[in-house]
């Protein structure tokens, strides 16, 4: 007897955000250093399963994650949910491109990305202490005002 599979939905929201100039150039910076780890993100998976024959799970990058924290100071100075936001990205490419080799489909392989096409910061998970009114305060990043288009829900805890 099959078991009945249960399906999950995230729901999400997407709002424009709006800084100081400054504040610009630090997103900038930052989405520069999101693409650099998700580049190599994708080169460690890559070579590990050219060299060991194995995949390599999300948890196991995040663990090199903390020794990249530990040893350089820009990465110290960026929330901790901005980096582990750019390795479930990386993890959703490849359960997507197993998804569709599993199904027959063209499967597509993750693509590498150049800075300019690195636009979105995603965090792993937002705490309630994150928003204040219409204001977002991430570490590492400048505050980010949005004017929402619909009705905020509110966070529970």
């Amino acid at each position: 007897m099959d078991t009945p599979q249960t399906t999950t939905f995230h729901k999400t929201y997407q709002e424009r955000g709006y800084c100081s100039r400054p504040g610009y150039a630090r997103i900038r910076e930052v989405l520069r250093a999101c693409c650099w780890l998700y580049n190599h993100s994708l080169e460690q998976r890559k070579n590990t399963y050219l060299t060991c024959g194995k995949g390599m799970t999300m948890y196991t990058q995040m663990k090199g994650l903390t020794r990249l924290r530990k040893e350089q100071q820009f990465w110290q100075d960026v929330s901790v949910q901005t980096s582990r936001g750019v390795l479930v990205r990386v993890d959703r490419a490849f359960k997507a491109f197993f998804r569709r080799v599993k199904a027959g489909e063209k499967p597509g392989y993750p693509r590498f990305k150049p800075h300019q096409r690195y636009q979105c910061l995603e965090l792993s998970e937002v705490t309630p202490g994150m928003v204040k009114g219409h204001c977002i305060k991430v570490k590492g990043l400048p505050v980010i005002r949005i004017r929402p288009n619909r009705a905020l829900p509110l966070v529970a805890n």
